[in-house]
């Protein structure tokens, strides 16, 4: 995050400084855009699925399992290391988390034992854990790899299987 500037977002767009200060008086306004881009991607992609997809799939669709997932999720950690030293960027975190609190419980209400927050919780570690990894280790965590272990993960929780 340090090296987001209204130049260094110029540069890589192909565009004036002038162009992108025309949008956005400073780097926090900035960086609140992307924030909201970046949760609009994933929040997009989730809400496109049938109503009927099985959690699983939902889940499977927000891993770093293609151009846009990984960029997103690279961006994401980013934020979120930059997060805990800047109290204001913690609001993406909380946005995404909430948009999971509010979708998952009723997704897995019949499927899980136990406490469906408690479940939300495991599930989104599950699948941040597995993020990180296929964002650091890009070569060791391909799509099917990150899938199996989602399905490792999501069977075990399923099935009643988590303690």
């Amino acid at each position: 995050m340090e090296g987001v500037s209204l130049r260094a977002v110029a540069r890589r767009l192909g565009a004036t400084t002038g162009l992108v200060s025309h949008h956005f008086a400073d780097r926090a306004e900035l960086t609140e855009a992307a924030l909201d881009h970046a949760a609009a991607v994933i929040v997009t992609r989730v809400m496109k699925m049938p109503g009927s997809t099985d959690v699983f799939d939902v889940l499977a669709a927000v891993l770093p399992i293609d151009a846009v997932t990984i960029e997103n999720w690279r961006f994401a950690f980013s934020v979120r290391t930059s997060a805990m030293f800047d109290p204001d960027l913690r609001r993406f975190d909380r946005m995404i988390l909430e948009h999971w609190n509010s979708y998952l419980p009723g997704q897995l209400a019949g499927r899980v034992e136990g406490d469906l927050h408690d479940a939300c919780r495991h599930l989104i570690a599950l699948v941040d854990g597995i993020a990180l990894q296929a964002v650091l280790n890009p070569l060791d965590w391909p799509a099917d790899k990150q899938i199996h272990h989602l399905r490792l993960g999501y069977s075990a929780l399923v099935t009643g299987a988590r303690q």
